[in-house]
């Protein structure tokens, strides 16, 4: 019971973090942002991924050169290729907060 309610809380805290980084400026529209990352990765040879669908979040900064800098992916066997396609990729939007930590999720589906 105690490892549930461990568990749970947990994902909730999860969760509320990832929503609330985008919180902290209200000049940036998350969902620019996050189309262009999405923009960025669909490329992503996924061949190799075992299930038909995976989830990963992916955790970067903006530099002031308004580029992407890769600080953590979830899931390990992605992060290389995410990497390789954002590091160090210039935004198109402008008004996004310099050097904080986005966290964005992306799911990648096997077709």
């Amino acid at each position: 019971m105690r490892n549930s309610k461990l568990f749970f809380a947990a994902i909730i805290c999860a969760l509320f973090t990832s929503f609330s980084t985008f919180a902290n400026d209200l000049d940036v529209n998350p969902d620019e942002i996050r189309k262009e990352i999405v923009d960025m990765v669909k490329t992503i040879d996924i061949s190799d991924m075992e299930k038909q669908y995976e989830r990963t979040y992916v955790q970067f900064i903006v530099n002031s050169k308004n580029e992407i800098v890769v600080v953590n992916v979830s899931k390990r066997e992605f992060a290389e290729r995410i990497k390789n396609k954002l590091n160090y990729k210039k935004l198109k939007t402008e008004d996004v907060q310099r050097n904080e930590i986005y966290t964005v999720p992306l799911v990648f589906k096997k077709q």
